[in-house]
């Protein structure tokens, strides 16, 4: 099923697509917490957006997420992983988190990430693959993975 999965880089002009698949994949838990303006929305999104972090995720010929990696010497980011409304739930995420794990068990480095409060589905996908929540602010969880041995979940992309 997620045989066909790819990864390319971003060009500036995914500012877009990257936008539709946030508001398609996310809109329903930002509304609850800040209510969605569309203008506002897509000001924040296109002035955030980095091409040089971020990779389209590929399903054959269709584009159906996105994820953003800040680096350090020390921690692999997540800052964002987007998938559409339709790509969730179908262990895409999954086959996309292992690749991830795996490259920081190479690296020797932990993974953090921040989820909102609001997707508890989130939440509970990342504790299953090993994340815990190491601290939380008004709508959000600090999540963090520091193990680096996790069995036999490799996969590449």
């Amino acid at each position: 099923m997620t045989s066909d999965l790819r990864l390319r880089p971003a060009k500036y002009e995914d500012w877009k697509l990257t936008f539709e698949l946030k508001k398609d994949g996310l809109k329903s838990y930002v509304e609850k917490i800040w209510g969605w303006d569309e203008k506002i929305q897509k000001k924040m999104h296109k002035e955030n957006f980095d091409p040089k972090k971020t990779k389209i995720i590929q399903l054959e010929n269709n584009e159906i997420g996105y994820w953003t990696i800040r680096t350090s010497d020390s921690e692999i980011y997540l800052e964002n992983l987007v998938l559409g409304k339709d790509f969730q739930n179908s262990g895409f995420g999954t086959k996309i988190m292992d690749s991830i794990i795996k490259k920081s068990e190479k690296e020797k480095k932990s993974i953090g990430l921040r989820v909102l409060k609001e997707n508890k589905k989130a939440k509970k996908f990342y504790e299953n693959l090993g994340f815990e929540k190491v601290s939380e602010s008004e709508n959000h969880y600090e999540m963090k993975k520091t193990g680096y041995n996790t069995g036999n979940r490799c996969t590449s992309l």
